[in-house]
């Protein structure tokens, strides 16, 4: 599960669901997507504002991503792995394309989130002295989806329409709170 690094310390990895670039099956596909991140904590109950522990303002690229390692993180036990996505610079604080069937045509489609967007979710995890402690991140896209009405987004629309979900979108906001529920965080055991 995920592509957790094993040289000491904390790695935080990353998967979707579903996998990004897949095609085929119900529902949406997820072609791309994208995380712009301010804030990437892992949180340890002696230390939580440790630099060691702490990585800010990188893209995550969901095609290819790749492993955050915090190989200076001190032994310990970590409770919490926090997650702040933010708008900066001119990249969105996240997107999403892919394609989607509405009314038997298939409609490529954009979701892109300018404001931010935190998470906190709870590890529970011990980092043990010159052990590593491989977290992943495992983001539910498809889950997350079915808060959008894409019929709603076509309403009547040629069958070239690509459908966009904006901020200003009175849909954003269930979109939103269903990406961050659908967002966990799993300890990869050796």
């Amino acid at each position: 599960m995920g592509d957790a690094a094993t040289s000491g310390g904390i790695s935080v990895g990353w998967a979707a669901t579903p996998t990004i670039g897949a095609t085929g099956g119900d529902g949406p596909t997820v072609e791309a997507a994208s995380f712009h991140f301010d804030d990437l904590r892992v949180i340890g109950d002696a230390g939580p504002n440790d630099p060691r522990t702490h990585a800010d303002d990188f893209t995550l690229d969901w095609v290819s991503p790749q492993v955050k390692t915090f190989p200076n993180a001190p032994p310990g036990t970590y409770s919490q792995l926090s997650l702040s996505l933010e708008s900066d610079d001119g990249a969105s604080a996240f997107t999403l394309s892919g394609h989607v069937t509405v009314n038997s045509a298939s409609h490529a489609y954009t979701i892109t989130g300018s404001s931010s967007l935190e998470v906190t979710l709870s590890t529970f995890a011990t980092l043990e002295p010159s052990g590593t402690l491989d977290l992943t991140v495992l983001t539910a896209f498809d889950q997350a989806l079915t808060a959008v009405s894409f019929d709603a987004l076509c309403d009547g629309c040629a069958s070239d329409t690509v459908l966009t979900l904006t901020q200003t979108d009175p849909q954003m906001p269930a979109f939103r709170t269903a990406l961050s529920k659908n967002i966990t965080v799993a300890i990869v055991t050796p």
